[in-house]
């Protein structure tokens, strides 16, 4: 279970060529679409969609597009789709098994931007309803941009998919792990309104 950003999931897709700034993104074979909070858009440039997977980073739609309306929480938020989720739409049973995986010296490489174990940290895990939330703190870079280390990520399945999906602060708007998590919260959400 690879969760972490592979180098190839930078590339341009044709899937995301469309549009400048897009609200939303459908991936893996129209099955899943990503979509995030209001005031956050698609960057076609840094999202991916193949067969290991798809990859799909929203910012700032004003920024991305040149135009819309700023998000009052800056950050980049990123979705990570992949087959393999257990059959039904709940991890609910897996939760205690994911848990104690993402605590180890191999969960943690799975989770690092950079695939290395010790630059990843595990804060907290929790859960909430169907979504396994981890404040985790990652000190490898994000393929050249600018985020700090503590972030927040919410896996849960959705047709078929683990989905994780994450919040990564910016080092000139700062945000605290509180206002990170409610803004995953919505993310999680929008995410949910759109694959009902």
């Amino acid at each position: 279970m690879i969760l972490a950003v592979a180098a190839g999931l930078w590339a341009v897709s044709p899937a995301f060529a469309e549009e400048a700034a897009p609200r939303k993104a459908t991936v893996s074979e129209g099955q899943i679409t990503i979509s995030g909070p209001s005031g956050y858009c698609v960057d076609p440039r840094s999202s991916r969609d193949g067969q290991d997977g798809a990859f799909v980073l929203l910012g700032n739609c004003a920024a991305l597009s040149g135009s819309g309306r700023v998000p009052r929480a800056r950050a980049l938020l990123t979705a990570t789709v992949l087959l393999g989720a257990p059959p039904g739409e709940s991890l609910k049973a897996e939760f205690q098994r994911m848990a104690d995986f993402f605590v180890t010296a191999e969960g943690r490489k799975a989770l690092s931007r950079d695939g290395a174990s010790e630059s990843v940290r595990i804060a907290r895990i929790v859960t909430s309803g169907e979504v396994l939330y981890i404040l985790a703190e990652d000190r490898a870079p994000l393929a050249g941009y600018p985020v700090v280390p503590e972030y927040w990520r919410a896996i849960f399945a959705l047709r078929g998919r683990l989905i994780s999906l994450s919040v990564l602060g910016l080092p000139e708007a700062p945000m605290d792990p509180d206002q990170m998590r409610r803004l995953l919260d919505k993310f999680v959400s929008r995410v949910h309104s759109e694959n009902p």
